[in-house]
Protein backbone atom coordinates (compact mmCIF):
# COMPACT_ATOMS: atom_id res chain seq x y z
CA UNK A 1 0.00 0.00 0.00
CA UNK A 2 0.82 3.42 -0.68
CA UNK A 3 -1.23 5.94 1.03
CA UNK A 4 -1.86 4.10 3.93
CA UNK A 5 0.67 1.65 5.04
CA UNK A 6 -0.35 -1.93 6.65
CA UNK A 7 0.40 -1.02 10.08
CA UNK A 8 -2.10 1.66 9.74
CA UNK A 9 -4.94 -0.27 8.80
CA UNK A 10 -6.43 -1.64 11.99
CA UNK A 11 -9.53 -2.25 13.81
CA UNK A 12 -9.67 -1.33 17.87
CA UNK A 13 -11.17 -3.25 20.13
CA UNK A 14 -14.71 -1.74 20.10
CA UNK A 15 -14.86 -2.39 16.16
CA UNK A 16 -13.57 1.22 15.07
CA UNK A 17 -11.36 1.59 11.76
CA UNK A 18 -8.55 3.59 12.39
CA UNK A 19 -6.78 5.32 8.97
CA UNK A 20 -3.71 7.46 9.06
CA UNK A 21 -3.19 8.29 5.42
CA UNK A 22 0.27 9.55 4.65
CA UNK A 23 0.14 10.12 1.04
CA UNK A 24 -2.29 9.94 -2.18
CA UNK A 25 -4.19 6.95 -2.11
CA UNK A 26 -4.06 3.35 -4.72
CA UNK A 27 -6.20 0.82 -5.77
CA UNK A 28 -4.22 -1.31 -3.24
CA UNK A 29 -4.84 0.69 -0.56
CA UNK A 30 -8.63 0.07 -0.70
CA UNK A 31 -7.63 -3.72 -1.48
CA UNK A 32 -5.98 -3.49 1.61
CA UNK A 33 -8.32 -1.83 3.82
CA UNK A 34 -11.13 -4.35 2.53
CA UNK A 35 -9.16 -7.18 3.20
CA UNK A 36 -8.28 -5.81 6.69
CA UNK A 37 -12.15 -4.98 7.83
CA UNK A 38 -14.07 -8.13 5.07
CA UNK A 39 -13.47 -10.91 8.00
CA UNK A 40 -14.11 -8.38 10.88
CA UNK A 41 -17.74 -7.47 9.35
CA UNK A 42 -18.07 -11.56 8.24
CA UNK A 43 -17.92 -12.32 11.96
CA UNK A 44 -19.26 -9.36 13.95
CA UNK A 45 -21.70 -8.41 11.31
CA UNK A 46 -20.57 -4.46 11.23
CA UNK A 47 -18.29 -1.87 11.90
CA UNK A 48 -18.59 0.43 14.49
CA UNK A 49 -17.04 3.23 13.31
CA UNK A 50 -14.49 4.47 10.85
CA UNK A 51 -11.67 7.31 12.15
CA UNK A 52 -9.59 9.13 9.20
CA UNK A 53 -6.52 11.11 10.76
CA UNK A 54 -5.12 13.04 8.49
CA UNK A 55 -3.91 16.51 8.55
CA UNK A 56 -4.32 16.98 4.92
CA UNK A 57 -6.31 14.93 2.15
CA UNK A 58 -4.10 13.32 0.16
CA UNK A 59 -5.99 12.52 -2.75
CA UNK A 60 -5.37 9.59 -5.46
CA UNK A 61 -2.86 8.40 -6.95
CA UNK A 62 -5.01 7.99 -9.97
CA UNK A 63 -8.32 8.04 -11.34
CA UNK A 64 -8.41 4.10 -11.02
CA UNK A 65 -7.85 4.34 -6.86
CA UNK A 66 -10.50 7.34 -6.73
CA UNK A 67 -13.19 4.51 -8.83
CA UNK A 68 -11.84 1.64 -6.19
CA UNK A 69 -12.00 4.95 -3.72
CA UNK A 70 -16.14 4.54 -4.92
CA UNK A 71 -16.45 0.95 -5.10
CA UNK A 72 -15.17 0.54 -1.67
CA UNK A 73 -18.10 3.24 -0.27
CA UNK A 74 -20.32 1.50 -2.66
CA UNK A 75 -19.44 -1.74 -0.98
CA UNK A 76 -18.92 -1.01 3.06
CA UNK A 77 -21.65 2.00 3.31
CA UNK A 78 -24.81 -0.30 5.19
CA UNK A 79 -21.62 -2.26 7.54
CA UNK A 80 -20.16 0.94 9.23
CA UNK A 81 -22.28 3.07 11.16
CA UNK A 82 -20.31 6.07 11.53
CA UNK A 83 -17.53 7.47 9.80
CA UNK A 84 -15.57 10.33 11.74
CA UNK A 85 -12.21 12.49 10.03
CA UNK A 86 -9.93 14.84 12.22
CA UNK A 87 -8.36 16.80 10.14
CA UNK A 88 -7.57 20.36 8.85
CA UNK A 89 -8.18 19.29 5.14
CA UNK A 90 -11.23 22.16 3.58
CA UNK A 91 -12.00 19.23 0.86
CA UNK A 92 -12.89 16.52 4.22
CA UNK A 93 -15.00 19.00 5.94
CA UNK A 94 -17.36 19.36 2.75
CA UNK A 95 -18.04 15.41 2.78
CA UNK A 96 -21.96 14.62 3.87
CA UNK A 97 -22.91 14.68 7.67
CA UNK A 98 -26.29 12.72 7.11
CA UNK A 99 -27.24 9.81 5.81
CA UNK A 100 -29.65 10.32 2.87
CA UNK A 101 -32.08 8.60 4.90
CA UNK A 102 -32.37 11.36 7.11
CA UNK A 103 -31.35 8.79 10.07
CA UNK A 104 -28.39 9.45 12.57
CA UNK A 105 -25.81 11.21 11.47
CA UNK A 106 -22.95 8.97 9.81
CA UNK A 107 -20.39 11.73 9.77
CA UNK A 108 -18.23 14.11 11.29
CA UNK A 109 -15.04 16.13 11.27
CA UNK A 110 -13.26 17.92 13.94
CA UNK A 111 -10.59 20.20 12.58
CA UNK A 112 -7.23 19.93 14.63
CA UNK A 113 -7.15 23.22 15.22
CA UNK A 114 -10.47 23.24 16.94
CA UNK A 115 -9.64 20.12 18.94
CA UNK A 116 -8.55 19.41 22.11
CA UNK A 117 -7.23 15.83 23.34
CA UNK A 118 -8.81 14.15 26.67
CA UNK A 119 -6.83 10.45 27.41
CA UNK A 120 -5.30 10.78 23.65
CA UNK A 121 -8.90 11.00 22.03
CA UNK A 122 -9.52 14.28 20.07
CA UNK A 123 -12.88 15.97 21.42
CA UNK A 124 -14.76 18.31 19.71
CA UNK A 125 -14.57 21.94 21.05
CA UNK A 126 -17.13 24.75 20.48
Amino acid sequence: MEGISHDQVRVKDAGVLVLEPKSALSAEDFREISSTIDPYIREKGKLVGLLIEAPSFPGWDSFGALIDHFKFVYDHHRNIDRVAAFTDSAFLKIAPTRRSNGCKPAHSTVTRSSARTTNGHAVETA
